[in-house]
């Protein structure tokens, strides 16, 4: 599926910087009850349930119970994602946070870090002079082929663990 990300970075013709969100259908960045219902929507669909020998496919070996109960690693890199973005809106500084809630951001960011290596996009982005910033800049937006993010929501939510039996 061709996607065309949003919030690039430019410079206005005063030389001022600025994040262009004209192309964005819902912003997922600052700390409004809207922003934050946009990323709860991630949260509601954090566990599925899958039939034991599609959870094999991806070489996680189960028994043979008639479902499996699991995340979709899509749905944890989200959340992380969404730790460390509360974790700079929420008014405290990093240092001011608890012990246990600076060690979920720490594996958070590490774990991000982690999955942007394992899939080491390799698109070429754009370089362009821009007059007001007087240098060369990076054009961040562009099309790019991703997985059908919709689709994949939309899977988790119709198979969505109600239910987890410990």
């Amino acid at each position: 599926m061709q996607r065309h990300l949003t919030g690039g970075l430019k410079y206005d013709d005063s030389g001022n910087l600025y994040r262009d969100t004209s192309g964005e259908i819902r912003s997922y960045v600052g700390n409004s009850s809207e922003v934050h219902d946009a990323w709860n929507v991630f949260d509601a669909v954090q566990t599925v349930q899958m039939r034991p020998e599609d959870v094999n496919k991806a070489g996680l070996f189960v028994d043979n119970r008639p479902m499996v109960v699991t995340i979709l690693d899509v749905f944890h890199q989200l959340h992380c994602l969404n730790q460390v973005r509360m974790a700079l809106y929420d008014g405290s500084s990093f240092v001011e946070l608890d012990a246990k809630r600076r060690m979920h951001v720490d594996h958070c960011i590490d774990y991000i870090r982690q999955m942007i290596e394992c899939r080491s996009d390799m698109t070429p982005l754009k370089l362009y002079y821009s007059e007001p910033a007087g240098r060369m800049m990076v054009d961040f937006e562009g099309d790019r082929t991703c997985k059908d993010f919709d689709a994949v929501r939309d899977w988790a939510r119709q198979h969505r663990a109600t239910k987890i039996a410990i």
